[in-house]
């Protein structure tokens, strides 16, 4: 099963590494996770798939 943006959060999820968020600093306090080789991302307060990044 594919996950896609708009998905509800299930499982696990840690917080993005600071080295990333520093950079974009959007992305402080969000989550990420891997499902299938793919990583996805639920930004601060969501309990929702917010992107997915697919394996290349």
């Amino acid at each position: 099963m594919t996950t896609k943006v708009g998905d509800p959060v299930t499982g696990g999820m840690i917080p993005l590494p600071s080295s990333l968020t520093e950079k974009v600093p959007r992305l402080v306090g969000a989550r990420f996770a891997t499902r299938n080789g793919a990583i996805i991302i639920s930004t601060r307060n969501s309990r929702r798939v917010d992107a997915v990044l697919l394996p290349n």
